[in-house]
């Protein structure tokens, strides 16, 4: 299990920008936020790596009142862990995210999944099903 914590991760509605000749490039907030996170991210995690597959947790702490989309907070921090070679986030299998009241901005935890008992039922995999 690798713990990281971040700075409260910038919204995927404003990691991009369209330029004049209609090509995209990285916002200068998601620059700025995504240099320092990776950074932390590496000097966290040390050399530790998840390669196989794993469940990433997110846990924010509301910055303020305004109504947000949480799972527009997981696309920056999952890209930030990719950055820092802590994870291939084509091998994640259970993304879980939260609001929560602690001191930290947001807590991200990245465990390797070894078995599926352990985790119960992955949705989506064929022999899966809903309990009812």
């Amino acid at each position: 299990m690798i713990r990281i914590i971040l700075a409260l991760p910038p919204s995927v509605n404003s990691l991009w920008r369209t330029g004049s000749t209609g090509g995209m490039y990285r916002s200068t907030k998601y620059t700025t936020w995504r240099k320092t996170a990776v950074q932390n991210a590496k000097l966290q995690a040390g050399r530790r790596q998840i390669t196989g597959p794993y469940k990433l947790t997110m846990e924010v702490v509301r910055p303020d009142k305004r109504k947000r989309d949480l799972d527009n907070l997981l696309k920056a921090a999952s890209d930030c862990l990719v950055s820092a070679g802590i994870i291939d986030d084509s091998r994640c299998e259970w993304l879980e995210a939260r609001w929560v009241k602690s001191e930290n901005p947001c807590t991200i935890t990245i465990e390797e999944i070894t078995d599926e008992t352990e985790t119960g039922p992955l949705l989506g995999r064929p022999g899966t099903t809903l309990a009812r």
